[in-house]
């Protein structure tokens, strides 16, 4: 994974998922959508989130691999994981999707 070209597009996926990430999450809580295409986009914040931290993880291991970069990235793929669960749990509810 040392190789310029596998960096960049690991740092390219980083950053789209980032701002999808950005754009799911604003456009699901703020602006006026159907309520399948808000929930499509409440659902898919958390994976975003997680996707994101591989390409931020390649960027920084760029400069120095330290153990608070890992624990770093840590602190960005578990809120995911948990919203992701968490959106999950409410969108399983019956009167949600009502």
């Amino acid at each position: 994974m040392s190789q310029p070209a596998d960096v960049k597009k690991w740092v390219m996926f980083g950053i789209v998922c980032g701002i999808l990430a950005d754009l799911a999450y604003g456009l699901s809580v703020g602006a006026p959508l159907p309520a399948r295409l808000a929930y499509l986009l409440f659902f898919s914040f958390g994976p975003l989130l997680c996707a994101s931290a591989g390409g931020m993880y390649v960027f920084i291991k760029q400069h120095r691999n330290s153990i608070p970069l890992q624990v770093g990235m840590l602190f960005i793929i578990i809120p995911g994981l948990v919203r992701f669960s968490v959106s999950r749990a409410y969108l399983s509810e019956p009167q949600a999707l009502s």
